[in-house]
C-alpha cells in the first residue's frame, strides 16, 4: 500500500514541479513548496500519535476446550490531540488460535491483521474470533501497532503489550468414536468389580469425596479410600509417549501430538478406575511416575503437558519394568513403535505382564507389519482412527 502511495505522490510532486517550471509564478511555487513541506509535517504528526497509543487486552487468561469457539477483545487508547487516521493493528502469528474469517491476513508478511483509526484523545474497541484448533497454552493477541501518516507514505511500529493466554483443553471423546480395535473394544474397559479397592479409617485431612458411605455406615465409622501413592503398586499403568516428533512439523505436529492426549484422556474416562493407577509420561525414576487417583487428576495432568525431546518411550518401559511398584497391566499410547521397544513389548508379555498397545500414528506398510507382530505374540492392539480436523 505504502509504494503504491509514494509513486502516486512522487509523480504528483513532479507534476507541480513542471507547472511551477513553465509558468514561475508566485502560485505554483508555493504549491510546490507546500508539496515538500506538507509529508514533514505528516509525518511529524504519525511521530506524535506513536508516543501516545497504548493498548491493553480485556482478558489476561482465556479457558477454553478445544473446538471452542471464543472471543479476542483489546482496547486501542489514543491520548494524544493528534488524530490517527490510520493504524493496523497485527495479531500474533498463530493458526492455532485465529480464523482467517475474522481478521485480514497479510500473505507476504504472514500475519492477521485489522485496521482502525482512532479520534484525538478517543479509543477503539477491536475483536477478533477464535476457533481453539490445538490443545495447550497460547499466547494470542495484538503483536504490533503501525501506525501510518495522513499521506500514507510513511509508517511506525510500535509493539505493545495487549496479549492473552488461551488455555486449551483436550475433548473428551467416546472412546468407542475413535478406536479401531482387531481384539474388541470391550477389552479397553474394566469389568465391573474386577479391581479391589483398599480402605482405611478416616484421618483429618482426607478428602470428604474419598468416604465410602456403605462401609461407614456398616462399620460404624469413617471409611474412606486408601490414596495410593506413587511408591506403591497400582491397578493400571498408562505409558504415554510425550517424545517429540521430529519428522513432523507445524500443524501435523501439533495434530499428532493432540491426537495422543486426546487418546489418552478417553481411555482413562472409559476405564472409570476405583483405584489409583500410573501415569508415565516423563523419563522414569520412582518419583516422575505420577499416580492418578481420579479422572479429574489425568484430565488436569495431561491438560497441558509439554512434548519433549529428552523422552525416549523404549527407556520408559525398560525402566518402569524394573521398578518393584509396576503395575502388572500396561497401556501403551503412542503415534511411533520402533524395532527395539517391540521387543521389550514382547519380552514383558512372555513375562507375564498384561501389555496392551494403543496406536495413534498414521499407517504405513512398515509400521503394519509390526503391529502384526506384535498381535501375534499376543498383544493386544488398538488402532485410533484420525478425528477431522477442525
Amino acid at each position: 500500500m505504502m509504494v503504491k502511495n509514494r509513486i502516486r505522490y512522487a509523480l504528483f510532486v513532479f507534476l507541480i514541479f513542471i507547472v511551477a517550471y513553465l509558468f514561475d509564478d508566485r502560485p505554483s511555487h508555493t504549491v510546490l513548496i507546500a508539496a515538500f513541506v506538507l509529508p514533514i509535517l505528516s509525518i511529524a504528526a504519525a511521530a506524535v500519535s506513536y508516543h501516545f497509543l497504548e493498548g491493553k487486552s480485556a482478558v489476561g487468561i482465556i479457558d477454553a476446550v478445544k473446538g471452542d469457539k471464543k472471543n479476542y477483545a483489546a482496547e486501542i487508547c489514543n491520548k494524544s490531540y493528534m488524530p490517527c487516521p490510520n493504524i493496523r493493528i497485527r495479531f500474533t502469528q498463530n493458526s492455532k488460535a485465529f480464523y482467517k474469517s475474522s481478521v485480514n491476513y497479510d500473505i507476504v508478511k504472514r500475519r492477521f491483521f485489522t485496521d482502525i483509526s482512532i479520534a484525538p484523545k478517543g479509543k477503539n474497541n477491536i475483536s477478533a474470533d477464535i476457533l481453539c484448533r490445538y490443545r495447550g497454552r497460547h499466547e494470542i493477541g495484538t503483536e504490533s501497532i503501525e501506525i501510518f501518516d495522513c499521506l500514507g507514505i510513511f509508517s511506525l511500529k510500535k509493539r505493545i503489550d495487549a496479549k492473552t493466554v488461551l488455555q486449551v483443553r483436550p475433548r473428551i471423546l467416546d472412546i468407542n468414536s475413535i478406536i479401531n480395535s482387531s481384539n474388541g473394544q470391550d477389552q479397553l474397559k474394566n469389568k465391573e468389580g474386577a479391581v479391589e479397592t483398599e480402605y482405611r479409617s478416616y484421618r483429618p485431612g482426607d478428602k470428604v469425596k474419598l468416604i465410602n458411605w456403605k462401609l461407614t455406615a456398616k462399620q460404624n465409622e469413617f471409611v474412606v479410600k486408601d490414596m495410593v501413592s506413587g511408591s506403591q503398586k497400582a491397578s493400571e499403568a498408562f505409558l504415554i509417549d510425550l517424545s517429540v516428533a521430529e519428522r513432523l512439523d507445524g500443524d501435523a505436529r501439533l495434530e499428532y501430538e493432540d491426537r495422543i492426549v486426546e487418546t489418552s484422556v478417553a481411555l482413562a474416562y472409559s476405564l472409570k478406575q476405583n483405584t489409583p493407577f500410573h501415569i508415565i509420561s516423563r523419563p522414569v525414576t520412582q518419583k516422575t511416575v505420577f499416580t492418578a487417583v481420579s479422572f479429574e487428576d489425568v484430565y488436569e495432568h495431561l491438560s497441558f503437558c509439554e512434548f519433549e525431546g529428552g523422552f525416549v518411550l523404549d527407556d520408559a518401559l525398560e525402566k518402569y519394568l524394573m521398578l518393584d511398584t509396576k503395575s502388572e497391566n500396561i497401556r501403551i499410547i503412542t503415534g511411533s513403535i520402533s524395532d527395539r521397544m517391540c521387543g521389550l513389548m514382547m519380552s514383558a508379555k512372555s513375562a507375564g505382564v498384561n501389555i496392551s498397545l494403543v496406536y495413534t500414528g498414521e499407517k504405513s506398510s512398515d509400521m503394519e507389519q509390526s503391529l502384526n507382530a506384535l498381535e501375534k505374540s499376543g498383544i493386544t492392539i488398538h488402532r485410533i482412527s484420525t478425528p477431522a480436523r477442525l
